[in-house]
């Protein structure tokens, strides 16, 4: 009897360091419903990439649904979790880094598709603000296709978009990796615009790893899907988990609109950013409130997220656990270990515990 109930502390013990580890663990930040007066806004939260910095990226529209940028960081006010922060602008008014990423597969001759995206790829370029804003390109089939590093130069993007053929199936999760792989490291306003007409059939990299990834860099990705033979139900997830827009079988006349709008949107982003009244990483759900002044009155925003833990994917939380975990086996162990000496072979008399 002792032996069984020495291992049953032993098992429960795990258990619970177990469970204690599990409340560790992060998760990705839902949002809450939004409290808007008069004007229209989205709030987004990044409190992973640079933590304890946190980033907010706010777009408001009027009445009309025009963007309106430019509101000085006085006009803006935030708590999070109650406590109040001190709110900054850190590149007021700077530029855009984005990738576009395009099937090429031979998919997309079906219809004008590539025609389709060409001539909205190229409208996205065009709206690029001299000096300022960058973009790269990347193509996908059988494999991915890097047609260069960010670049201001319109007219080579513009030219690279013309040239683009057609090839092979779809790669499109290591297509968004890749795009993601060139953000890594910048940093501002930073968008992820990825077409497909398909699902995927030759990515060596996973649709988890893909969001993850996105979720670590804070960078939103913007899903397309042209046709009936996309995933629907994974574009949604790509869109929906790392803060993007989705558009699921627009009509074609209106992709241009639909980048044209991205970029827009983005270009008007405000960027704010505030460091967290709480540096721990201990993977809990932070809440944030952000109240902005405009023309017609005060609007507040309401959102959260969730920090990273100590066990985080890429972050060195195990080697820190670690020593809290063997604590708690060591205390129990002792009184495990002297119950299996004392009864070695199984006895299961009633003798007083030690």
């Amino acid at each position: 009897m002792k032996r069984t109930l020495g291992l049953s502390l032993l098992i429960m013990a795990s258990l619970g360091w177990v469970a204690l580890l599990g409340q560790l663990s992060g998760g990705d930040a839902s949002a809450e419903e939004n409290e808007t007066l008069r004007h229209q806004a989205e709030l987004r939260i990044d409190g992973r990439s640079q933590f304890p910095e946190v980033l907010l990226h706010v777009l408001i529209e009027d009445q009309g649904g025009r963007p309106v940028g430019g509101l000085p960081t006085h006009d803006f006010s935030a708590t999070e979790d109650g406590i109040a922060v001190e709110l900054r602008q850190p590149d007021a008014g700077g530029p855009v880094r984005a990738v576009l990423v395009i099937d090429r597969s031979n998919s997309m001759s079906i219809q004008g598709k590539l025609t389709a995206a060409r001539e909205a790829a190229e409208v996205f370029v065009r709206m690029m603000r001299d000096g300022n804003d960058v973009t790269a390109l990347v193509l996908f089939a059988d494999g991915v296709e890097r047609l260069g590093p960010l670049t201001g130069d319109q007219d080579q993007l513009v030219q690279q978009i013309r040239s683009i053929l057609l090839a092979g199936n779809t790669a499109f999760h290591d297509g968004v990796h890749a795009a993601l792989d060139i953000l890594e490291g910048e940093s501002g306003r930073r968008i992820v615009v990825a077409l497909t007409d398909g699902e995927d059939n030759s990515s060596v990299r996973g649709f988890e790893e893909v969001i993850v990834r996105a979720q670590e860099y804070g960078i939103p990705i913007h899903a397309i899907g042209l046709g009936s033979q996309v995933s629907a139900v994974e574009l949604e997830r790509l869109a929906a988990e790392t803060g993007g827009q989705l558009h699921v079988r627009p009509p074609l006349a209106s992709l241009a609109e639909i980048y044209r709008g991205l970029m827009r949107n983005v270009q008007n982003e405000h960027l704010l950013a505030y460091d967290s009244p709480t540096p721990r990483l201990d993977g809990t759900r932070r809440r944030v409130a952000l109240t902005t002044q405009v023309a017609d009155g005060a609007l507040l925003l309401r959102d959260s997220y969730t920090v990273a833990s100590l066990l985080t994917p890429g972050d060195p939380g195990p080697l820190k656990v670690f020593p809290p975990v063997l604590l708690g086996v060591l205390i129990v162990a002792p009184s495990v270990l002297r119950l299996l000496r004392r009864h070695p072979s199984g006895d299961d008399s009633t003798s007083a515990l030690p």
